[in-house]
């Protein structure tokens, strides 16, 4: 497949193997680590804007780029609940909030027939996803985790400590839009699923037309009934016509008298004299 190989996705997987390659030394190399997630965090705007100029905007690469944001986020708060354990209860719900607003959010654009998660209804969301400050939301969110992982380190403490409190307030800022987007796609989903049960119940309760009208009684007495009057459904009974008057002996043309005559006077010619 073509789109594999496109330049936004191919950036994407740069991404990928930056951030493991910073994960792998992060109990080591601080600089290194560091180095390597603002790179891949950096690349994260180079994909969209190669897409735009190149012409190669993709589902994948959009599923792609998002599902690398999110897996980039969730393992450096790993990491980070390793360093500071005391916080491991509020880095798993900044996670779990991060990553339940983002797919239910995907899901509901997906129900809507959106063309974007990015389009929205809410006044909240709306600015939040205008570029420039989507760019300044997400870009300050992952320096507050960057800089939350350096001041670990002595000799990088003192910067990190003025980056955490310069970043603070825009990591608060896109945890309520988070929390807004999560509290829209569930009132628009749950709205989606009342929709369905409503069609199904009006489905299932809907009066049937018979497939056919009830058969008519059936003839007891011998009638000579049309067969344009008979039934269009239901047993094709067939009247019978009432039997003749005569009877059986009726039929031969030969009194049963004179039958009886003519069969002792040809015994008695042949000489056959009885009993």
């Amino acid at each position: 497949w073509p789109v594999l190989l496109w330049a936004p996705n191919v950036i994407g997987y740069v991404r990928i193997v930056l951030t493991f390659v910073g994960y792998h030394y992060a109990m080591h190399d601080w600089r290194l680590t560091v180095g390597t997630y603002v790179i891949s965090q950096g690349l994260d705007a180079a994909d969209g804007l190669a897409a735009r100029l190149l012409g190669q905007s993709s589902t994948f690469g959009a599923v792609l780029d998002m599902v690398t944001d999110r897996a980039s986020t969730t393992c450096l708060c790993i990491i980070l609940g390793s360093l500071y354990p005391h916080l491991g209860a509020v880095l798993c719900a900044l996670v779990t909030l991060d990553m339940f607003s983002h797919w239910y959010h995907m899901y509901a654009s997906l129900k809507l027939g959106l063309g974007s998660h990015k389009e929205c209804e809410n006044a909240l969301l709306r600015f939040y996803y205008k570029k420039p400050v989507l760019f300044v939301a997400c870009a300050g969110t992952e320096f507050w985790y960057v800089a939350m992982y350096a001041a670990h380190f002595a000799d990088a403490a003192d910067y990190a400590g003025l980056v955490l409190r310069a970043t603070l307030p825009i990591m608060l800022f896109k945890q309520v839009c988070n929390a807004v987007q999560l509290g829209v796609a569930m009132r628009i989903i749950l709205e989606y699923d009342e929709q369905e049960r409503q069609k199904a119940e009006k489905a299932a309760y809907r009066p049937r037309p018979p497939a056919c009208p009830p058969a008519a009684p059936l003839c007891v007495i011998p009638c000579r009934r049309p067969p344009d009057v008979l039934p269009a459904c239901g047993p094709r009974v067939v009247a019978r016509p009432p039997r003749s008057s005569f009877s059986r002996a009726a039929r031969f043309s030969t009194p049963p008298s004179t039958a009886r005559d003519a069969r002792a006077e040809s015994l008695s010619g042949s000489g056959w004299s009885g009993w």
